[in-house]
């Protein structure tokens, strides 16, 4: 028998087992859906307006102050910290302080000049002023408050490490006696045995 009348065989003894479905069954499936063609463009959202906000700054150190200011939450913290130092009736008026000198903190956390108001969680800031005081520590920089206390101990010195001296071997020196036992052994295979022992004795020591 081929295998073409064994299939053909096999495919007619399954006739009885198989329902033949009405051309205009649908059964549980469901229809494709599909979508018409977007004619319209989305349109952008509109830019998130500015909207003013007030700023409370307050240091706890020398000088203390504590002021606020009303300005737009997309100002940066670089931004605000030249308001507080521009500031015609402001508590830094007539001080030596830079803008590299004035950090904004949250919760003793350094805020990020480049930071935008409306990104923060908070718009109360703890003002901490800083400068380096030449006349005392010259060759650190050491940061202190502006109250002349120092912020931070300076970093000491570490303690040199004495350097453990190197341990040069003496040359053993060995007793005559064995020199002679040697001389003896090598007199057995030379007759120079004098020559030869007095190399190896000059070798060693």
């Amino acid at each position: 028998m081929t295998d073409q009348k064994f299939v053909g065989e096999f495919m007619a003894s399954l006739a009885p087992f198989q329902k033949k479905l009405d051309d205009n069954y649908e059964g549980t499936h469901k229809k494709p859906v599909v979508l018409g063609r977007m004619s319209a463009e989305l349109e952008p959202l509109p830019a998130q307006e500015p909207k003013q906000v007030k700023v409370a700054l307050r240091s706890i150190r020398n000088p203390k102050f504590s002021v606020e200011y009303e300005v737009p939450d997309t100002d940066s913290i670089f931004a605000v910290k030249e308001r507080l130092l521009t500031d015609p009736n402001g508590p830094l008026v007539g001080t030596e302080f830079n803008l590299a000198g004035i950090r904004f903190m949250i919760k003793s956390r350094a805020i990020s000049d480049t930071r935008q108001l409306r990104e923060l969680s908070s718009t109360e800031f703890t003002v901490v002023l800083l400068h380096s005081n030449a006349d005392n520590v010259p060759s650190s920089g050491q940061l202190y408050w502006a109250d002349d206390s120092v912020i931070a101990p300076d970093v000491q010195t570490p303690t040199p490490v004495a350097e453990t001296p190197e341990v040069v071997e003496e040359t053993p020196s060995f007793p005559s006696e064995m020199w002679e036992e040697i001389a003896a052994v090598v007199a057995k295979y030379t007759k120079d045995s004098a020559s030869v022992v007095d190399k190896l004795r000059r070798a060693v020591e």
